[in-house]
């Protein structure tokens, strides 16, 4: 017998480029990634979810379009705590709406899959609306191709 499947959240450039482009009416959606998913070639059919985990569009997307929620100068074989404050976030969001959700677990190294480069700015204002807040102090938002 086989548990259920988990999941990584990522963001997905269609959706981020939306968010950039107007973050007050555009929600923050994320796309479920299968964990143990290493790089791939061509598309890959995934699940998306809302901010408060409503199920929502199936989308095809390429490693080049996806972007994981940690942290990439942190050390290998450690959990992000960044990441894990969105995935609780988003795990009681989703409970006070009544939505199931997938069992969604942080990366302990940054996946392969993970391509999309975005501005840290970018990266931080994501993270602020999917709920994370950001010690006094902590400037420190990096992201793959931060620039």
């Amino acid at each position: 017998m086989t548990g259920s499947p988990e999941f990584h959240l990522a963001w997905c450039k269609h959706y981020v480029h939306l968010f950039a482009t107007n973050p007050v009416r555009n929600s923050l959606f994320y796309a479920l990634v299968p964990t143990g998913l290493g790089g791939f070639v061509g598309a890959m059919r995934l699940q998306t979810v809302s901010e408060c985990g409503r199920p929502c569009e199936v989308i095809y997307a390429t490693q080049y379009d996806l972007l994981a929620l940690r942290t990439p100068d942190l050390r290998p074989e450690t959990e992000d705590p960044r990441e894990r404050a969105l995935i609780d976030k988003l795990k009681g969001r989703a409970f006070a709406a009544s939505h199931v959700l997938s069992t969604i677990v942080p990366t302990v190294v940054m996946p392969g899959w993970s391509k999309m480069p975005l501005p840290a700015a970018l990266v931080r204002d994501l993270r602020v609306a999917g709920g994370w807040q950001e010690p006094a102090g902590d400037r420190t938002a990096s992201a793959a191709g931060a620039g």
